[in-house]
């Protein structure tokens, strides 16, 4: 029966494939159009062949070749002089190889999808637009694949910091130096790359104090330099000063971070002195104001969630959000009343809570 049911569909697709390709010489012969019908009806005995005999891996490998010889063809009989055929057999490829080596050889398969990639893209950017190797912005997120399968592990995560940091470093100096070489913008990037696997060399000292003041120092000596050097005109390098010295201050508080008094410090502390920038470094735009809204968030988070007041929480964001979208549309753009809108959209949330939760609560309670 098996043998009938495949000899049956080899003979009918022979059948089917003579038929077209004899209405194709005799009426339109200029054109081989019959391949579009020819394509499809191979499928048929192919599916028959693999579902008594073949199996999944003979059918990703045979289905492939010939989607693959299909595009190949119409590429050449329609439009030879530019062969966009690559495009799907790109995809087409990635079936027969996850297939194959998809399973249980995770480190082969990063591989040869990351050469599969970077050489797409690569004859990508030669054909259309060689005068800029531009297939190295989408190689440089590709290597991550690889690189992650074999390093990101334990043992070696390491050896994956510090290949990464430089890694990375080396692509945005490249793309600076390529693009933008009047602005080295990319040694601003420099310092949180480098700092990544040193703090990981660090092993255990990694959250100490001492390794927290020296990375602070180093942190803020660093900018300090970029910014006299690089843009003298203005001391940017004053917004950075209180993050990082904020950084050996919560090593030194240890466990009372996580107590709500300090949260409330710490946001007291930032907004007195990005106030007190904005007022004296930049007075020209308020824009400290736009750091008071997520600090409040953080505050009434850190609250009521604590405590699971959920209803709570909701009003006092509403009320938060509210005043602080009419703050700015008084600052902003005090003839356009838009301040309306995003209340208008947060009081359905303590709205909602009170009518499906609360008040349910209470009737089912009285009940």
């Amino acid at each position: 029966m098996k043998n009938k049911a495949l000899g049956f569909s080899l003979a009918g697709s022979l059948l089917i494939i003579l038929f077209m390709l004899f209405i194709n010489y005799t009426t339109s012969p200029g054109f081989p159009w019959f391949v579009y019908p020819v394509f499809a009806v191979l499928w048929w005995p192919l599916g028959v062949y693999t579902a008594q005999r073949g199996g999944v891996k003979f059918i990703t490998v045979t289905g492939s070749l010939l989607t693959i010889v299909f595009f190949i063809i119409v590429n050449l009989t329609t439009s030879p002089g530019f062969l966009w055929c690559i495009f799907p057999i790109f995809g087409v490829i990635w079936w027969p190889m996850s297939v194959l080596i998809g399973r249980g050889h995770a480190k082969l398969y990063s591989i040869l999808g990351f050469a599969l990639i970077t050489g797409f893209f690569l004859i990508i950017n030669l054909v259309t637009s060689p005068q800029y190797l531009w297939f190295i912005h989408i190689a440089y997120p590709a290597v991550w694949w690889p690189l992650s399968v074999f390093l990101a592990k334990k043992k070696t995560i390491r050896v994956y910091s510090l290949i990464a940091s430089l890694l990375t470093i080396a692509y945005f100096a490249g793309t600076n130096l390529s693009l933008t070489p009047e602005n080295l913008w990319f040694l601003y990037i420099v310092f949180p790359l480098i700092l990544w696997p040193a703090l990981m060399y660090t092993k255990k000292q990694a959250g100490s104090l001492p390794v927290a003041i020296i990375g602070s120092l180093t942190g803020i000596t660093y900018y300090m330099v970029l910014n006299i050097f690089m843009s003298a005109g203005h001391p940017w390098i004053l917004y950075l000063v209180l993050p990082f010295v904020w950084w050996p201050v919560t090593i030194m508080f240890g466990k009372a971070t996580k107590k709500i008094a300090f949260l409330f410090i710490s946001v007291s502390v930032f907004m007195l002195y990005y106030s007190l920038l904005n007022i004296f470094v930049s007075p020209g735009y308020p824009w400290s104001l736009y750091l008071l809204y997520p600090y409040a968030w953080a505050v009434i988070g850190m609250y009521f969630g604590l405590r699971r007041k959920g209803f709570a929480l909701s009003i006092a964001a509403t009320l938060i959000t509210a005043v602080f979208v009419s703050i700015m549309n008084l600052v902003l753009t005090p003839n356009t009343i838009w301040a309306v809108f995003p209340i208008f959209t947060i009081l359905w949330w303590p709205m909602s809570l009170y009518f499906f939760k609360i008040r349910n609560r209470k009737q089912q309670s009285v009940a």
